[in-house]
């Protein structure tokens, strides 16, 4: 994994937020396009709900990776202007 040195930060103040509202995370890291397809159907079989896209080059980089139907939100706004 490549995370920007706020990486960290985010994932911290994700796992305080969801705790707070009594959300389930589920924390995968993704390394390559095969960990994009494994997550996603980790996400379909665990039931996610909605996805939150942590600040890193390789998801950056791969910001024009297939669709899927989750909502998500993303910490870098040039994913954001990409379409996520």
């Amino acid at each position: 994994m490549n995370p920007s040195p706020d990486a960290e930060d985010e994932r911290r103040d994700v796992q305080a937020a969801a705790q707070q509202i009594g959300q389930q995370l589920i924390i995968l890291d993704v390394n390559s396009d095969r960990d994009i397809e494994a997550a996603f159907a980790t996400f379909v079989e665990r039931g996610a709900d909605a996805l939150f896209v942590s600040t890193s080059a390789f998801m950056i980089s791969n910001r024009d990776a297939p669709r899927h139907t989750l909502p998500a939100s993303f910490a870098a706004r040039e994913t954001v202007v990409a379409s996520g």
